[in-house]
């Protein structure tokens, strides 16, 4: 099935790259390609046009014909992609698997990576609780020790190669404030059986312009009010000794209530 999306987005690559591609084009690349495992000498017609429908389900994007011109495809819809930002974000990160895959083991020795540490390895059992409207337990790790508890996730936002989770922390009675919560420092994730869903007022992208707005303006250094206009020189002001010993000892989890 890897295998088969790999196709899918190879296919999506070479027509969107060439704008227009004939299809004796298309097979003279797929017989060089890597993925190309059968080392077929073309793009096997029917595979081909079965590739061209889940590629219109998966990604919508459909791939159009040119019988004018010889039997010429293209995409006719790529633009609409820039709208759909899951989809986006999806098909901009199987394309450079792919062709770190399809590129020689000296082109890959030449891209560079910083060490992976962005908490991916949760998004399964996450994706799966927010698809299933179910609560997590989680268990975080602080300065402190490890810190158990049961959250409603409410949605997910990547920034700077790390993964963050907006949540309300079930606690008793019932929810408390917006949670963000770094996927980095999560010691473990499982899946509750407590139903729990979000609540339609929520806005993701709201929320988390607002919580990486107060982390920018928090690193802006304060100024001093001059005391003479004319000779003062504006000059900024260090921390208080208690501001520094709350940065020092903040948790990992932060909160941000919106609602």
């Amino acid at each position: 099935m890897a295998n088969l999306y790999g196709q899918y987005v190879w296919l999506i690559d070479t027509i969107r790259s060439a704008g227009r591609i004939t299809k004796a084009e298309i097979d003279r690349r797929w017989a060089k390609s890597s993925l190309n495992e059968k080392r077929e000498a073309t793009y096997p017609l029917r595979s081909f046009h079965r590739h061209k429908e889940a590629i219109r389900e998966i990604f919508g994007l459909i791939i159009g014909c040119d019988l004018s011109g010889g039997y010429v495809y293209y995409i006719s819809n790529f633009d609409d992609l820039a709208s759909d930002g899951y989809r986006s974000h999806l098909l901009k990160s199987l394309e450079f698997s792919n062709q770190l895959l399809d590129n020689t083991t000296d082109i890959r020795r030449r891209i560079l990576f910083e060490p992976l540490n962005d908490g991916s390895e949760h998004l399964a059992a996450i994706f799966s609780a927010m698809r299933d409207k179910l609560a997590l337990q989680i268990t975080y790790r602080s300065e402190f020790g490890k810190d158990p508890m049961e959250v409603v996730p409410y949605c997910l936002k990547e920034k700077n190669f790390i993964w963050y989770l907006a949540a309300k922390k079930l606690h008793g009675s019932g929810l408390v404030e917006t949670e963000v919560i770094k996927l980095p420092e999560l010691e473990s994730v499982v899946i509750s059986a407590t139903k729990a869903s979000m609540p339609r007022h929520f806005n993701g992208e709201i929320f988390f312009n607002s919580y990486f707005g107060q982390i920018e303006k928090s690193n802006v250094p304060k100024l001093r009010a001059p005391k003479d206009d004319k000779l003062a020189k504006t000059k900024s002001v260090k921390p208080a000794k208690s501001d520094k010993t709350k940065q020092k000892n903040a948790p990992v989890i932060e909160q941000l209530s919106l609602f």
